[in-house]
Formats: structure tokens, C-alpha cells, sequence
């Protein structure tokens, strides 16, 4: 190879290179940018208490820690009574969170007496039932759209409403 094909080949090599390494700077940067939301549970709180069950509200708070807006989540839930899945649900919501903000996301969960002893049987007769909700948030946003941020809170539900 004579010394013109060997600055030819040189020249190619080094613009690949470089288009390589400004790729991978790129893909990293990008990542850098978009920082993981926090979310952490609240509370759980009753909402009422009936003669046919209890609705929960499970309170979320969601930490933006990016300097835009971001879609909410997607939210998936489950509650376990007695470490036993009993009901799930999924929420959408097409608000956003601004900013460098905080909001708190309110999921409400229905619970009726007649299933949950239909279930339960050995609830028969109790007061109360320990619960624990289980929360997984995903945010459709590149790069946060393949993650699932979990989260989990545990209490003691009322069965019966006197």
C-alpha cells in the first residue's frame, strides 16, 4: 500500500472513530440529563367506611427532579391482604408534573366486605386485616419508559364499620 492509501485508510479510520466516540458521548449525556424521578408513599387514608366496604385513597408523591416537565406515570397497584394478591388496578392520567416539583397522586382503591370475605374466609369474624399496597410508576418519556419505579406501603384495614 503506498503511502497515499495508507493517509486514504488513515483518514477514514479517524472519522469513525470519532463519529463512534461522539455517539457514545451523546447516548451518556442524554442519560445524564434525564435524572429518575423520586416517589416514595404518603399515606393511606380511608376514605369512608360503609356497610358494604372501605375505599382507600393511596397518596403517591411524585419528585420531578429535571429541569422540564414530565408526563405523569402510568400507574399499576396491587393490594395484598394477608401477603395474598386480592385486587389490582391500572390508572392513566394525561396531566404532567412541571419542573423541579412535587405532586401527590391520589389512587383510589375500592374494597367491598362481600369479595373480601368471599376470598377470605378466615376473615370472617375479625375486626381488621393487615393490607399492604404495592405501586409501580412508569413514565412515558424516552428513557424512563422502559423502567418501573416501585413503591409499597402496609396498614391494618377496619372490617367492619362500628
Amino acid at each position: 500500500m503506498n503511502a497515499l492509501g495508507r493517509s486514504t485508510f488513515s483518514n477514514v479510520f479517524a472519522f469513525f472513530m470519532i463519529l463512534a466516540a461522539i455517539f457514545a458521548t451523546s447516548c451518556e449525556s442524554t442519560e445524564a440529563l434525564i435524572k429518575d424521578p423520586r416517589i416514595s408513599f404518603d399515606s393511606v387514608e380511608i376514605a369512608n367506611i360503609s356497610l358494604t366496604g372501605v375505599n382507600l385513597i393511596a397518596n403517591v408523591e411524585v419528585e420531578n427532579r429535571n429541569n422540564f416537565s414530565i408526563p405523569m406515570p402510568n400507574i399499576e397497584w396491587e393490594l395484598f391482604i394477608n401477603n395474598v394478591s386480592f385486587i389490582n388496578g391500572v390508572m392513566e392520567n394525561n396531566q404532567t408534573i412541571m419542573s423541579l416539583e412535587k405532586t401527590t397522586l391520589n389512587i383510589p382503591i375500592n374494597v367491598r366486605y362481600d369479595s373480601l370475605f368471599r376470598t377470605f374466609t378466615s376473615l370472617v369474624g375479625s375486626r381488621d386485616a393487615a393490607y399492604r399496597i404495592d405501586v409501580g410508576l412508569r413514565f412515558p418519556i424516552l428513557l424512563l419508559e422502559h423502567k418501573l419505579f416501585k413503591t409499597s406501603y402496609s396498614g391494618t384495614l377496619p372490617l367492619t364499620p362500628w
